[in-house]
């Protein structure tokens, strides 16, 4: 197919090597684009997939791609080294909180959450499958006057949560971006779109890291002062509730939020990236 259309230019994440190599052989450009902060080791692990490739008798496109363009989404103040390394040539691209779609709104009962304040609370829709941890949370919740709007993600039927009081709004699904401007603090599995998405709005984190690449996100949060963080072990009723009021009063968390906020507002979006990237390539 690549032989056939030839594109100007290919796009593949950090860790997917297929379509580099098939660029590769076919002189067409390629480039990285990020998905949140970098991940430690990351070079290593391409490194080792480069091998596999090279031992398949396909090309290690590995130096090429460090060459190549990285487009990144993470803010600098939220990427751990502060850099794109081992990427030479780090390209800005501001990340965006989500689609809202035609006719996508909230639904009825979000108009009557009784209190001026609202927890945004998700676990995504991979880490999701795990009800005693949206228990957890909604527990500890109830220590604070705020409302909680929970997306469950797939899977997941709203009945294993049972009852819930007139403060708490239980959904499978609801546009991210469309709520995230209603809502003054974010709990969540930190994967790399809800820790953007959150920050976009410049609001304050309760990071919950389930797995794969969250422990890294949720560190890179908590070091930029953005967030507070509990592991799987510590995530009780008692702990949420804590490290919640945490999230809510401290002013500095906050107001490193919106510096974040402000930092993703100045980098340069799609159109503008998009046609760098082709002129370039």
């Amino acid at each position: 197919m690549l032989a056939d259309r030839r594109p100007d230019l290919i796009v593949h994440d950090n860790l997917e090597l297929g379509a580099p190599a098939a660029a590769e052989v076919l002189g067409i450009p390629h480039i990285t684009h990020s998905y949140g902060p970098i991940v430690p080791g990351t070079d290593m692990f391409s490194v080792v997939l480069g091998r596999t490739l090279s031992a398949a008798d396909l090309p290690d496109p590995i130096e090429s791609i460090f060459r190549a363009p990285y487009v990144d989404i993470c803010p600098p103040s939220l990427q751990p080294s502060g850099s794109s390394a081992p990427w030479t040539r780090r390209v800005a691209l501001r990340p965006e909180p989500g689609e809202i779609h035609p006719g996508d709104e909230l639904p009825a009962g979000f108009a009557d959450l009784p209190h001026p304040r609202t927890i945004y609370l998700t676990l995504g829709t991979v880490m999701n499958q795990r009800p005693e941890v949206f228990r957890a949370v909604l527990a500890g919740c109830a220590d604070h006057r705020v409302n909680v709007v929970t997306t469950l993600g797939p899977g997941v039927d709203p009945a294993v949560l049972g009852p819930q009081p007139a403060n708490v709004l239980v959904a499978s699904y609801l546009p991210q971006a469309l709520v995230l401007e209603h809502c003054t603090a974010v709990v969540s599995q930190v994967g790399a779109g809800t820790m953007l998405g959150a920050l976009c709005f410049g609001l304050p984190q309760l990071a919950l890291p389930q797995g794969t690449d969250q422990p890294h996100n949720a560190a890179a949060l908590v070091a930029s002062g953005a967030g507070i963080a509990l592991a799987p072990e510590e995530i009780t009723p008692e702990a949420i509730a804590a490290s919640l009021g945490r999230v809510l009063t401290e002013p500095g968390i906050r107001s490193r939020a919106a510096a974040i906020s402000a930092e993703i507002a100045e980098m340069p979006g799609a159109d503008a990236v998009l046609e760098e990237l082709v002129a370039s390539s």
